[in-house]
């Protein structure tokens, strides 16, 4: 079907989003099998595992997201006059940059708010999509508390296969008080303040929020370090160290639950704890518990294939019609419940009739 501008917003970062994840769900070399056919691993009872999985599964802790590269053309320009109203503050900045991707504006948030959480979070993925690590320093720096810089270094430990050092990160991750927060829902509502006060179309204003999800560096780098983790407690039980590949399977879930809880997880984050769980459900079994969430491995399983529904559901609405307005309605879904939500609100908006009566 023909996209016309003013949908990307909400299709892109969905396509974009499902093949992301897809491709994390191929690096293991064989489709996820139960524990209970790996003799290496003891068939224990129920287990459970500690960290963020054991909050409240009703925590709104604001996750970070993954949609999609529609992107209005917006020049600093345009975009300065609301600049200097807000005062030029690292919020707005960031605002500013996000739209227009002016180098001044980087320069700018680098020479005078450096020690901003918000500026670090954004100048921490370099353009390329690498991580820079003096800025991911400079975060630990100004939010002591944020734990995406041990995260992502577990993530980079297990990549690299030294799991020692994985769990040394993941055991300082899990002492931070504050949830793994990249700030999308405020930005994206600081996006909206800026084009509503700028003369741009509908169609350009509608599509501007989908910006903030091209620096999804991190969330990615987690997943995979988690998927990592997941597969290497596959070779360490293939030694016969079954209590040393539950912990490594253990791990790799206790990482991907800083990545956010239930409908404020974006669709990036439910398909990739999903896959990462699935992998991880070949040496752990199936009653194990997720920390005290009151979910299970199995539990959770049926919930990634109920995300995969309802992510199937919306790619296969006909939004060629679809006004501005809706998709102004869609973000709007997206502050209050989170992608899957969104997505779900657009799944009962246009599902079953044709888009735009």
């Amino acid at each position: 079907m023909n996209l016309r501008p003013s949908h990307i917003s909400l299709l892109a970062g969905a396509v974009v989003l499902i093949v992301a994840v897809w491709l994390l769900m191929r690096q293991g070399d064989t489709p996820p099998t139960p524990a209970a056919g790996n003799p290496a691993v003891s068939s224990k009872s129920t287990k459970k595992l500690a960290g963020p999985l054991a909050t409240n599964p009703d925590d709104t802790a604001p996750p970070p997201s993954s949609a999609g590269p529609g992107q209005p053309h917006i020049t600093l320009a345009q975009i300065s006059p609301w600049l200097e109203r807000s005062g030029r503050s690292p919020e707005a900045l960031v605002a500013a940059w996000e739209l227009t991707q002016d180098p001044a504006l980087e320069a700018e948030m680098a020479e005078k708010h450096a020690g901003n959480p918000l500026v670090c979070l954004m100048l921490l993925q370099n353009p390329d999509g690498t991580i820079n690590q003096a800025w991911v320093d400079r975060l630990r720096l100004a939010d002591p508390n944020h734990p995406l810089p041990d995260c992502l270094a577990v993530a980079q430990a297990a990549q690299a296969g030294d799991i020692g050092a994985a769990k040394a990160a993941l055991a300082q991750a899990l002492t931070k008080k504050d949830p793994l927060n990249l700030r999308e829902k405020e930005r994206i509502a600081a996006i909206r303040e800026a084009t509503a006060a700028m003369s741009v179309s509908p169609a350009e204003a509608a599509m501007a929020p989908s910006t903030v999800f091209k620096r999804n560096q991190a969330t990615q780098n987690i997943i995979q370090g988690a998927m990592a983790l997941a597969k290497q407690a596959k070779t360490i039980a293939a030694s016969g160290d079954a209590s040393g590949a539950e912990e490594a399977a253990g791990a790799a879930i206790t990482l991907t639950a800083f990545l956010g809880t239930n409908a404020n997880e974006t669709l990036m984050q439910r398909l990739g704890k999903g896959a990462v769980i699935a992998r991880a459900s070949e040496i752990l079994p199936p009653e194990t518990e997720l920390g005290n969430s009151g979910r299970t491995i199995a539990q959770a399983l049926q919930e990634d294939e109920k995300n995969k529904e309802i992510t199937r559901q919306f790619i296969s609405l006909s939004l060629e019609t679809a006004p501005p307005a809706d998709s102004n309605a869609f973000w709007d879904q997206w502050l209050i419940g989170g992608e899957i939500g969104a997505m779900q609100w657009a799944i009962k908006r246009f599902g079953g009739r044709e888009t735009g009566k």
